[in-house]
């Protein structure tokens, strides 16, 4: 949780960073675009990584 918080004051502040993201098939089509395209035009040293994990079964 501290290093969430680290990371989440950089990237307040104009700072380095890096984001990881998991997401289900077909969410991170619908949600991310917007959302990643203008976190990397806020933050442009940011590091992303974005990876794409089907759902587990029940």
């Amino acid at each position: 949780m501290a290093q969430l918080k680290r990371t989440m004051n950089q990237l307040q502040t104009g700072g380095e960073g890096e984001v990881h993201l998991a997401a289900i098939p077909g969410v991170d089509t619908v949600l991310f675009p917007d959302f990643l395209s203008k976190l990397m035009q806020d933050h442009p040293n940011t590091r992303l990584s974005l990876r794409e994990r089907p759902m587990n079964p029940l």
